[in-house]
């Protein structure tokens, strides 16, 4: 690194770091569902010591197998929500430093490694996942990056054992450590057919990270392998939830998620790197987004998070297009300057104002929801069952401790499909009959009805299913029937 890289990685982290924490330190809540399951996890870690293997609260009781680092790692600064917020916006802030300089190993060019780091920290999926969120995918995505630029500069011993332990942490934190396995492996089988040279050295490194992501993704899921063998890849996933989990992608909302500019540099960057500079870091990012493809299409990784990756895979290979462009220009006599000067315009104007709105408008959790879940902790007998749409449960457990019929972790979970299925009808409420019934199996003492609630099932509350609950609080009902 020189020392401008040196000067750009430091006002690039405070940059990044200072804009989002400041923006998300005093929201009075989360933005989804998913960060209070991670916070139930470091909270539990934190007060007991040990990993949370058996959950109470879920599904009424169940046992939980989920790759246990991230949970580790930030347990160590305690379970204070405003520290938490810190620590996930650093290692946000560190990603987009080691975006940088993967865009670097790309591109001779500081502008144009700077202009690609851009379009990752504004790309409207990665807000959606990390922004305001105790997301893993911060940690994720910053594994990723390391363990790929110390895959790229493994000539040197430093980077050897950087990569190894990169690897070890990423299989110790996220299952998603297999779609980076596939990447590999698919980068090597097209090396070879485009008979470009691959050190020994890499091809060792891919062999000991398939070990090691075998490895560790069995320490963490063997129960659920041998209770589902090989179909434990779809994660017990009810038959009715595979339409919202991996739904058809549509053109519109890839461009409104993922933004015109790294779609169109990326593509370009893309044909550049494979059919013209023949590149072996291009072939890699190139098998990463086959990786994608091919997990999408046999339904083994949810579309929002197969965005996600596709997202910042376009948005590092759009460095190699802008590059090229830059140089195509500038062969006609355009500075390039000028052409670098009207392409961050551009990018300020279609990319980063747009996220501006964002950041003047993060989610969180409905205060309804919140105030309802704080009700039934104070006002509600600890054994009681509150019935939740999937997309709420883990808040009314971290914050009303208290158990819920289903959530939207089924691994090893009981009776899934049965569950996803009454909880539709109780929500819905078709027959009088059927509610009572159903109410009366899973011993639900309250019925969480949030605006989102009712929205996903089409609650309304003349529905027949009402006449067995009696409103106690603005979304909360108890069941008298």
């Amino acid at each position: 690194m020189t020392n401008i890289d040196w000067k750009i990685v430091f006002v690039l982290f405070l940059i990044v770091f200072g804009l989002r924490f400041f923006a998300t330190a005093e929201l009075p809540s989360f933005a989804s569902d998913e960060s209070y399951f991670h916070y139930k996890h470091v909270s539990y870690l934190v007060a007991e010591g040990e990993l949370l293997h058996y959950d109470p609260l879920s599904f009424g009781g169940r046992e939980v197998y989920y790759p246990p680092f991230f949970h580790i790692f930030l347990s160590l600064f305690g379970d204070d929500i405003f520290v938490l917020r810190f620590i996930v916006e650093v290692i946000f802030a560190l990603s987009a430093v080691f975006f940088y300089l993967l865009s670097r190993s790309l591109v001779k060019r500081h502008s144009v490694a700077l202009l690609g780091t851009f379009f990752y920290v504004t790309l409207p999926v990665v807000l959606d996942h990390t922004l305001n969120e105790l997301s893993v995918y911060s940690l994720v995505l910053l594994l990723f990056f390391i363990v790929l630029y110390s895959y790229f500069h493994a000539v040197h011993g430093f980077y050897l054992r950087v990569f190894v332990v990169g690897a070890l942490l990423l299989g110790l934190t996220h299952a998603s450590v297999f779609l980076l396995l596939l990447g590999f492996l698919f980068a090597l089988f097209l090396s070879a057919g485009k008979d470009l040279y691959v050190e020994h050295v890499k091809r060792e490194l891919v062999f000991v990270f398939t070990l090691v992501t075998f490895l560790f993704l069995f320490l963490v899921f063997k129960q659920p392998f041998l209770t589902y063998g090989f179909s434990i890849i779809w994660q017990n996933i009810p038959d009715f939830y595979f339409q919202e989990a991996f739904g058809t992608l549509e053109p519109l909302a890839l461009l409104l998620q993922l933004g015109f500019f790294p779609l169109l540099f990326g593509t370009y960057g893309l044909f550049v790197g494979v059919f013209r500079q023949h590149r072996e870091i291009v072939y890699v990012f190139s098998g990463l987004l086959l990786s994608i493809f091919l997990l999408l299409g046999f339904h083994l990784l949810a579309l929002d998070i197969g965005l996600l990756f596709f997202g910042v895979f376009m948005s590092l290979l759009s460095v190699v297009g802008i590059d090229r462009f830059v140089d195509s220009l500038s062969r006609l006599r355009v500075s390039h300057r000028v052409v670098l000067g009207a392409l961050f315009i551009l990018v300020f104007y279609f990319t980063l104002l747009p996220s501006y709105d964002r950041f003047t408008d993060i989610p969180v959790i409905d205060s309804d929801v919140i105030t309802g879940a704080q009700w039934l902790r104070e006002n509600s007998n600890p054994h009681d069952v509150v019935l939740t749409s999937l997309h709420e449960s883990n808040i009314i457990q971290v914050i009303a401790q208290r158990k819920t019929l289903i959530d939207n972790y089924f691994l090893l979970a009981p009776d899934v499909h049965e569950r996803y299925t009454d909880v539709g009808i109780l929500y819905r409420g078709l027959t009088q009959v059927k509610v009572s019934q159903l109410l009366d199996a899973y011993s639900i003492d309250y019925i969480l009805v949030s605006e989102k609630t009712k929205d996903f099932y089409g609650v309304t509350l003349d529905a027949s299913g009402y006449d067995c609950y009696n409103e106690v609080e603005d979304v909360v009902y108890e069941v008298v029937c």
